[in-house]
């Protein structure tokens, strides 16, 4: 979203007046507790997270449900390094 990569870069975010607006919130949390957050996921857990995600995309860009080989996802999964 942000040109970050890893779960250190949000800490370049954290103190970004802009980026906070832009997110509606006061804070975010540090890349530690991020990382926390994030290890609970299982591989199934992050797919319906992704798929989800692409859905509301779908119904905000007008697709509704349909889905065709035209309509390109935006979540990809990526292996662990």
């Amino acid at each position: 979203m942000c040109e970050g990569i890893r779960l250190e870069d949000i800490e370049l975010r954290r103190n970004d007046e802009v980026f906070l607006d832009a997110l509606g919130t006061e804070r975010i949390p540090d890349p530690t507790t991020a990382g926390d957050f994030c290890r609970r996921f299982d591989e199934t857990g992050i797919r319906s997270l992704m798929d989800a995600v692409d859905e509301a995309r779908l119904r905000m860009s007008g697709h509704g449900n349909r889905r065709s080989s035209s309509t390109a996802r935006r979540s990809t999964w990526m292996e662990p390094w």
